[in-house]
């Protein structure tokens, strides 16, 4: 929240708990932050059904703004997001959804998918999603459905199917034009939950599932979403702590704890991680972050054939990068403290100036009649 305000961010914000979830410190520091704790209690039957995801799906039923930012606590930001409220989608359709990392999420893929994803293997849970989805929608694709899911439709199992669609860690809304989307995303989060979680991870998926079972329209992300290597700036960025180290994936390449979305033009939007805390990484590390790594500027934890760049080698560079910024640092101190030197040396200059100025010239108050003086005519007179 505190980068959020040094992005240039201005827009209100409410924090959201289902209960009493934040501590007594926190709640003060975001009050003095100018922030609003908002709780679900009096506005809920139940708070504890909505403690977890769901609890985004009821926010923008209950939420005092009309359009609104639901952001996760878990997202780091590279640039100020109310930009996303000026976006040709979101005046298009009220909405800006962003897609997950689709190419590795997949059914029944060998490279792609992730051995923890036991769902991704799984038979019986693909089939029962698509007779979920046709139970929903009915027998036939509706319109405007994203092309990934198309695949719930036609016969057999198609192998390297994208699991997920979205990522609702950042999503912009207008709920004054979507009142069906608000309903269905309170459903399908609510009293729908069960059967609904056992379909999709989570909320991910339920708001552009909830604007299509209203008939609404949406707008989806081009780009999907990455787990990005981490190039050698981004590694020295990070300041050596070893909460924040990328992980090595499958003992190749190192790459960040958590998603990064882009603009169309490659900047860095926001990083959605995956580990205990968001990673202080500075906005241009993480513009060209990817560049870097296209070129052989990624970090590599352990040593394997056909690697660029080792941890040892990226250890030399982030002590370059934290000498570089001392060294600058230092340079400022320096260059301040011969300001200081020349402004005294004037000052001492025209201390001087004006004492001898004094000295030399007797002011009004001092000056002696003019007959006490011995003057002598300068030329001739009677």
């Amino acid at each position: 929240l505190r980068r959020l305000r040094k992005l240039g961010c201005t827009l209100p914000v409410e924090v959201w708990e289902a209960g009493p979830e934040l501590s007594a410190e926190t709640r003060m520091e975001m009050y003095r932050l100018g922030l609003r704790v908002r709780s679900l209690e009096g506005l809920v039957a139940n708070v504890s059904e909505w403690r977890g995801w769901q609890i985004k799906g009821i926010i923008p039923a209950i939420t005092a703004f009309d359009e609104l930012l639901l952001v996760d606590a878990d997202i780091a930001f590279a640039r100020d997001p109310t930009s996303l409220f000026d976006e040709a989608g979101y005046r298009e359709t009220g909405t800006y959804f962003f897609r997950d990392e689709q190419s590795k999420w997949v059914f029944f893929g060998d490279a792609g998918s992730s051995r923890r994803c036991q769902t991704c293997q799984s038979k019986s849970f693909y089939d029962g999603r698509k007779r979920w989805l046709q139970k929903l929608f009915g027998p036939t694709m509706p319109a405007g459905f994203p092309p990934e899911w198309k695949y719930h439709w036609e016969e057999g199992r198609k192998v390297n199917a994208t699991k997920e669609v979205m990522d609702s860690g950042v999503l912009a809304l207008d709920r004054t034009r979507h009142p069906g989307l608000v309903r269905y995303v309170q459903q399908l989060n609510g009293a729908d939950r069960a059967e609904t979680y056992r379909h999709v991870w989570g909320d991910k998926d339920t708001f552009w599932l909830a604007a299509m079972l209203a008939r609404e329209p949406f707008h989806l992300h081009p780009i999907e979403a990455t787990h990005e290597c981490a190039s050698v700036l981004a590694y020295a960025s990070l300041r050596f702590s070893r909460k924040w180290r990328p992980m090595a994936v499958k003992g190749t390449q190192s790459k960040f704890k958590g998603l990064m979305q882009r603009a169309l033009d490659g900047r860095a939007l926001f990083y959605h991680r995956k580990c205990d805390d968001v990673p202080p990484l500075t906005t241009f590390a993480l513009d060209v972050n990817q560049r870097l790594c296209a070129r052989g500027w990624g970090i590599n934890e352990r040593k394997y054939s056909g690697m660029h760049i080792h941890s040892w080698q990226a250890n030399a560079v982030a002590i370059a990068y934290t000498n570089c910024i001392a060294f600058c640092w230092v340079l400022v101190l320096l260059a301040v403290l011969a300001l200081g030197a020349v402004c005294a040396r004037q000052k001492e200059h025209q201390a001087r100036t004006s004492f001898g100025v004094k000295t030399m010239l007797p002011s009004w108050d001092t000056a002696q009649p003019e007959d006490e003086y011995d003057c002598k005519p300068l030329l001739g007179s009677e």
